[in-house]
């Protein structure tokens, strides 16, 4: 143990890795033989790689929150969500959060702060979500994403946003995350 009573973590060693299923750039899914720093091995660990991604809680000039509602897959059913996407390659994730922004409500921000960069799923990995800030959202065009879903923009209030965390409107932990941080200052 260190002075400050911290156990010394070691990293796990990747002694092989085995493609299981790939579909670029959206997945891939390895089983891997690991090595424990106690000298065990696990010789079946699956890990998970996909795109890293951004999400942006948005607000308009009357401190409003930019939202979006349609069907989610993952989640099996209607909800509510900030707007975001990949990141795509050799993108930086700020460029990519105002493009998705842009793409998905037509509304541009004048400000846009990261709120840091995060790991969905800290045993399997699943990609990096990096959460946005955003003042000063003014519609600029008509939404235009080319995303497979429809999709209704809603701008609400801060109380409503709340509400509908607490009752499960919003699904997305990446997106609960965005409005905490953005609204109670958090990161």
């Amino acid at each position: 143990m260190s002075a400050n009573n911290e156990l010394e973590l070691e990293k796990w060693k990747i002694l092989s890795r085995r493609k299981i299923y790939e579909c670029a750039p959206f997945l891939r899914l390895e089983k891997q033989v690991v090595e424990l720093p106690d000298g065990r091995l696990i010789d079946d660990y699956h890990w998970l790689q996909m795109p890293d991604y951004c999400v942006v809680c948005a607000f308009t000039n009357d401190k409003r929150i930019i939202t979006l509602r349609g069907y989610r897959h993952g989640a099996g059913r209607v909800t509510s969500y900030l707007p975001g996407g990949l990141v795509d390659k050799d993108e930086e994730p700020l460029i990519a959060a105002k493009r998705e922004l842009l793409e998905e409500t037509g509304y541009e921000v004048s400000e846009c702060q990261a709120m840091g960069s995060y790991i969905p799923h800290g045993s399997y990995g699943c990609g990096r979500v990096h959460l946005f800030k955003a003042t000063n959202a003014r519609k600029v065009r008509e939404p235009n994403s080319g995303d497979l879903e429809e999709m209704v923009i809603d701008i609400i209030e801060f109380e409503t946003i709340l509400n509908w965390i607490r009752t499960g409107r919003i699904q997305s932990l990446a997106s609960m995350a965005a409005i905490v941080g953005s609204i109670k200052g958090v990161f």
